[in-house]
């Protein structure tokens, strides 16, 4: 967080309290509802989906911190994915896997290629799950600041995107000027989100 030094009788304590959690009922917004080409369960002609990619990983500079690196655009190859779907297809429905993960964590490019793929080898309830979970775009994040003598001196809730760089401002402060909150909500797993502000 960007912002003056809190006064001086709070300096000495700052309690940090973040709340992260992801809500599909915000992130089905601007879905279409209509079926796309793929749908559930049903491979398209033949493509070459099979060929290793020789483009650089985007995630590479993930040691800057994951808040610096935007949402994933080709970072996992389409072998991969198929890769990823054939192994959560043995696997049980909702039960976290690093395929599934995987999956969830490359959110935009899984959509991208399922839009022209669609989910086979997934089928019935394992394509819902993962259709569903690929709906999850949005997360609640919500902060409040207490200093040493309980006050609260910062609340702040907000929906925003998974994996889009944020430049927020804390409007709700008290005696404190309100901070500048830079921070990338990303999903890393099936019931984990992950931010550094």
């Amino acid at each position: 967080m960007h912002g003056s030094p809190v006064n001086k009788r709070s300096r000495s304590l700052l309690v940090l309290v973040l709340f992260v959690t992801a809500v599909a009922a915000i992130s089905v917004a601007g879905l279409s509802s209509r079926p796309e080409s793929g749908a559930l369960g049903i491979a398209p002609a033949a493509d070459p989906i099979d060929t290793p990619s020789l483009e650089p990983h985007p995630l590479q500079g993930c040691s800057t911190g994951c808040a610096a690196v935007p949402e994933s655009s080709g970072a996992l190859p389409p072998f991969e994915i198929r890769r990823c779907l054939q192994g959560v297809a043995t696997q049980a429905v909702g039960v976290a896997s690093i395929e599934l993960e995987t999956l969830l964590f490359h959110a935009h490019d899984v959509r991208a290629y399922t839009r022209r793929h669609g989910f086979a080898p997934l089928a019935g309830t394992h394509a819902t799950f993962l259709q569903n979970q690929l709906k999850m775009r949005k997360a609640d994040v919500r902060i409040r600041v207490i200093d040493e003598a309980g006050v609260e001196r910062i609340s702040f809730a907000q929906a925003v995107p998974i994996g889009e760089k944020q430049h927020l401002h804390a409007d709700d402060a008290t005696d404190i000027t309100p901070p500048e909150l830079s921070f990338t909500v990303q999903r890393v797993g099936l019931y984990h989100l992950w931010t550094r502000i």
